[in-house]
Order: C-alpha cells, then sequence, then structure tokens
C-alpha cells in the first residue's frame, strides 16, 4: 500500500512540474510579445488584417483590369497604383 501512495505522490509532482512550466513558457511568450509590440500594435493587429486584405483586393482588382487590355496611359496609372499597394502592403501584411 505505501509503495501505490508514493507512486501517486511522484505522479502529482511531475504532474504539477510539467504545468509550472507550460504556464512559465506562456508567460515568458506573452512579456516578450507585448514588451516588443507595445500596447498600439495588439490594438491595432484587428484593423491592420482588414487594411491588409483590403489592400490584396485592390491589387487583385487592378491586376485583373490589366489583364484584360489597357490604353498606355492606363497602363502607366495601373502600374503607378500597384507600386502604392505593394508599398502598402509590405507594411501592413506582415
Amino acid at each position: 500500500m505505501s509503495l501505490r501512495l508514493f507512486e501517486l505522490s511522484i505522479n502529482r509532482v511531475l504532474k504539477e512540474e510539467i504545468m509550472m512550466r507550460a504556464i512559465s513558457r506562456i508567460a515568458i511568450t506573452t512579456a516578450a510579445a507585448l514588451i516588443c509590440s507595445g500596447p498600439q500594435a495588439i490594438a491595432a493587429t484587428k484593423c491592420d488584417k482588414e487594411a491588409c486584405q483590403a489592400v490584396k483586393a485592390d491589387i487583385r482588382e487592378i491586376q485583373a483590369k490589366m489583364r484584360s487590355g489597357y490604353t498606355v496611359a492606363q497602363g502607366n496609372r495601373y502600374e503607378a497604383r500597384l507600386r502604392k499597394l505593394r508599398d502598402k502592403r509590405s507594411r501592413l501584411c506582415r
């Protein structure tokens, strides 16, 4: 009977140690994310994702227009707009 109690106590201690390690890892990861990103980045994440999706949709729309043919003037406008959108995408979509 005492051997069984010993095994149970060992198992409980091991489970507690595993849980403490997992909690520590989560706490360290969360702290690092907060320190690196700051409060503004946390609040803006959802807006950035929505803005990123909108920019990607605009890029796809212009590319579709370019596949259907365009004049030289239209092509210059499309390329200029694509450059701006790609720059914006590189800032927003990380």
